[in-house]
């Protein structure tokens, strides 16, 4: 229990045994009995580690930590994303996890709506997903983030140096889990909601994986082309002939990339590969394969800040919340959050509303 609470917080400020056996002036082999449990951690040897990671001594009590599986993280990992990488994502979105686990036991129900749909298919259950958002089949999703919220799924924006990791999910906690979101804070908008649309299609389609990582990204990739990219208005909505002018009007309403759009027409056959590759070509001979116009702006998710504001106020130091949960302060810029004073806008169209 203290033990995985020690390998947490070593793994969260990237700190390898050997180092932070030395700050504590104990053997590498005797930090790691430490956290596997084989050796007890004495009150002065917390309070060691506690100097040393940055992390209150009150963190590692003698409490288990929450069920939190790898989820997609174990298959949506590039070949380039080290081991260290994935370390500093899965330990941030964690504790990210404890801060919100705990403000959620002292606010009221905050029901998961998710819909669970392990047998059906991509298309199918993006468009029920679409009405348990409060969307009509031809309106466009705005606000993706805040939508996925009010199902009762927390996003985390993980703002650490990641390597072509865009974002991952799983379910968390024991005995009822909640679906959980975690997304790269450094990429655009458009592939941010992109992202979202994909994770929320594991969440839905895949509590049970059944096939092939190949064919379970597939699956995602699908359900999110469906729900952000509607067949049956994309048919009516593109039409010959196709060009960027026309893309880049369709790019303002539904808030998606141009190459998004391109592969969404080729896919539904509405133009042939001849005319994807052309558009492509034009996008690349413009630039505007890395740097596309007219640039979708982030959604920022208000789950944990409206959280922190239904417990603490919507004036609460966030550097003294933090020390009242038991975490270290570095966990706010982990999570794209500032210490200090902080402002939960009233009203704005991202905050879900948790009444304390």
């Amino acid at each position: 229990m203290v033990g995985d609470r020690i390998r947490l917080a070593r793994e969260f400020v990237e700190m390898p045994q050997k180092t932070l056996a030395a700050h504590i002036g104990l053997q590498q082999g005797t930090v790691a009995y430490l956290e596997s449990g084989r050796h007890h951690a004495s009150a002065n040897i917390i309070a060691a580690i506690a100097e040393a990671t940055g992390f209150p001594p009150a963190f590692f009590q003698d409490v288990p930590l929450d069920a939190f599986p790898e989820g997609s993280l174990v298959f949506r990992r590039r070949k380039r994303t080290s081991a260290a990488e994935v370390g500093r994502t899965y330990s941030t979105a964690r504790l990210g996890w404890e801060l919100t686990r705990s403000l959620l036991r002292k606010v009221k129900r905050w029901p998961v709506r998710l819909p669970i749909m392990n047998e059906e298919e991509p298309v199918a259950a993006a468009d029920v997903t679409r009405s348990a958002l409060g969307l009509s089949p031809n309106e466009p999703l705005i606000n993706l983030a805040g939508k996925i919220e009010t199902l009762g799924v927390p996003i985390f924006e993980i703002d650490r140096e990641l390597n072509d990791l865009e974002g991952f999910s799983l379910w968390a906690g024991l005995p009822s889990p909640r679906p959980i979101i975690g997304i790269n804070a450094s990429g655009s908008g458009d592939r941010e909601r992109w992202t979202l649309a994909h994770e929320l299609g594991h969440l839905v389609l895949h509590g049970a994986i059944r096939g092939s990582v190949n064919e379970i990204e597939d699956q995602a990739e699908t359900f999110a082309a469906e729900l952000l990219l509607p067949e049956s208005v994309m048919q009516e909505e593109i039409v010959s002939p196709v060009t960027l002018s026309h893309l880049l009007d369709l790019k303002a309403r539904w808030r998606v990339s141009l190459a998004a759009l391109i592969r969404r027409a080729h896919d539904l056959d509405i133009i042939n590969d001849r005319r994807k590759t052309d558009l492509f070509v034009q996008l690349s001979k413009r630039g505007w394969r890395k740097d596309e116009p007219m640039p979708i702006g982030r959604e920022r998710p208000q789950t944990l800040a409206q959280l922190i504001a239904a417990v603490y106020g919507h004036t609460a130091d966030l550097n003294c919340v933090l020390q009242q949960e038991g975490l270290p302060p570095g966990l706010a810029g982990a999570l794209g959050m500032e210490l200090g004073r902080m402002r939960v806008i009233r009203g704005h169209e991202n905050v879900i509303t948790i009444s304390p």
